[in-house]
């Protein structure tokens, strides 16, 4: 995790020592996450339960096809569940989170097999810019998440989004299990590890502060 002030320079020191990984070394990313009526999930993730589940839907530079995805955690075993829909980005864009698509994802996923809480309903949507990198002796990806904010918030929940979280991310991806000697200096930029969740950060105050810390 990184301040945001960081940003240019991590994103300077990591194009000198990576390479970009294309053709997606670039990409504006738009994710909707589901939660019950209680904010289960939200909750969950706040108190570090060690078994919770994601769900999401994601579609990359402001439109085209759109993908759900399901996070599981279950102790130290983690699976993640990724699918296409046969629905469309600019679409859901346009149509809000109120939109009747959405209503159908939980059903949606029934079918592919993933059963989840019927009551699933979209809470927010999160944009951010991500761009991505290969670490050249490990082959780690490498991902640097910059101007995360919520664009909306469920009209159930307040509706209020405002600016964006004054934090960044590097996100390494690759069976290595410490830093790559290369990437070791990321920390003299002020980043530190750290669990983040962009929907829990999006979801407490200043984004949205009607939730009680």
């Amino acid at each position: 995790v990184l301040f945001r002030a960081a940003a240019a320079p991590v994103r300077a020191f990591l194009s000198a020592v990576c390479r970009p990984e294309e053709p997606f070394a670039a990409s504006w990313i738009d994710s909707i996450y589901f939660d019950t009526t209680g904010l289960s999930a939200y909750h969950d993730k706040l108190s570090s339960q060690l078994h919770k589940t994601k769900v999401r839907l994601r579609w990359y530079d402001h439109g085209g096809p759109v993908f759900a995805e399901i996070k599981r955690r279950r102790g130290e075993r983690r699976e993640k569940f990724r699918i296409q829909l046969d629905l469309r980005g600019e679409e859901l864009g346009r149509q809000g989170l109120a939109s009747a698509l959405l209503a159908e994802v939980p059903i949606r996923l029934a079918r592919h097999g993933q059963p989840v809480p019927a009551e699933l309903r979209p809470v927010v949507r999160v944009r951010f810019r991500r761009l991505r990198w290969r670490e050249p002796s490990t082959g780690a990806r490498v991902a640097l998440d910059t101007e995360i904010g919520a664009v909306a918030l469920a009209t159930r929940l307040g509706g209020r989004v405002a600016g964006l979280l004054g934090l960044g991310v590097v996100e390494l991806k690759g069976a290595a299990t410490s830093l790559p000697v290369r990437l070791r200096p990321l920390s003299g930029f002020g980043c530190r590890r750290s669990s983040f969740s962009k929907y829990a950060a999006c979801m407490t105050a200043p984004i949205a502060g009607w939730i009680a810390p």
